[in-house]
C-alpha cells in the first residue's frame, strides 16, 4: 500500500530455503503497458544464483491500481517514489535495480534521487538516452474524447497483434503470453490509464542533471 492509498502488486522470488545471500536483493521495473510478467524468465535464474528477486507492476499497470485522478502520479519522478515506498514495505535497504524501456527511465531516476536505495543499474533499452519513436503519434490518436471508448476496442486480438509487432523477428508470443498481456484489462480502468500515462510520461532525452547525480555502476543495453 502506497502512502496515497493505492495499492501496488509486487511478485516475489526468493532463493532456495527462502533466504536471500546477505539480504541481496534485485528489483525489476517493467515498461510501458507491461507487468511483472515480462520478467518470467529472469526472476528464477536470479532466486537460483541466491538473490531475492522482486518485481512490481508499476501504478496503472498489471494488477496495480489504476487511478484516473492526478496525471502526475503516472511520471517519472512519482514512480520512482513509488518504489521507494515498495522498498520501504519489503524491507529491502538496497537492490540492484533492473529497468526496461520506459521502466529504466524510472529506475534512472530512482537512482539519482535515492543513490543510498540502489546498488546498481542494469538499463534495457531504456528510455531517456534518446527520442521515442512515434509517441507524438500515439497521443494524437487518443485525445481525452475518447478515453471512455478505449476499454471497447482493447480486444485479446488487438494485443495479441501487439505482441507480435513487438517481438519482431525474435521469438513469438505464447497464448499464455497474450492472456497475461491482455488480463488487466478486466479492470475498465486499465486502457484509460495507460492513456494517460503516455500522456503524462516524459519520452524525451532525460535531462543531464538526472545523469550527473547517478553514483552506483550502470550497465546499458540497447
Amino acid at each position: 500500500a502506497l502512502h496515497g492509498g493505492e495499492r501496488l502488486r509486487v511478485v516475489e522470488r526468493l532463493p532456495h530455503g527462502g533466504a536471500a545471500d546477505d539480504g541481496a536483493a534485485i528489483l525489476f521495473v517493467h515498461g510501458w503497458a507491461c507487468s511483472a510478467y515480462g520478467w518470467r524468465r529472469n526472476m528464477g535464474p536470479v532466486a537460483e544464483s541466491g538473490y531475492r528477486a522482486l518485481a512490481p507492476d508499476l501504478l496503472g499497470h498489471g494488477f496495480s491500481d489504476k487511478p484516473l485522478g492526478d496525471a502526475s502520479r503516472y511520471g517519472a519522478v512519482a514512480m520512482a517514489a513509488q518504489l521507494v515506498e515498495v522498498l520501504d514495505a519489503l524491507r529491502v535497504e538496497r537492490a540492484l535495480v533492473v529497468g526496461h524501456s520506459m521502466g529504466a527511465a524510472v529506475s534512472l531516476r530512482l537512482a539519482a534521487a535515492h543513490p543510498d536505495r540502489v546498488a546498481g543499474l542494469v538499463l534495457a533499452a531504456p528510455v531517456g538516452f534518446g527520442g521515442v519513436a512515434r509517441t507524438w503519434w500515439l497521443r494524437a490518436v487518443t485525445p481525452t474524447v475518447i478515453e471512455p471508448l478505449l476499454a471497447a476496442v482493447a480486444t485479446r486480438p488487438l494485443f495479441a497483434l501487439g505482441l507480435r509487432m513487438g517481438y519482431g523477428r525474435l521469438d513469438a508470443p505464447t497464448e499464455r503470453d497474450v492472456d497475461e498481456y491482455w488480463a488487466p484489462t478486466a479492470d475498465p480502468n486499465f486502457v484509460r490509464a495507460l492513456r494517460r500515462v503516455a500522456h503524462a510520461f516524459d519520452w524525451a532525452v532525460g535531462p543531464q542533471e538526472t545523469f550527473a547525480h547517478v553514483r552506483c555502476p550502470v550497465h546499458v543495453l540497447f
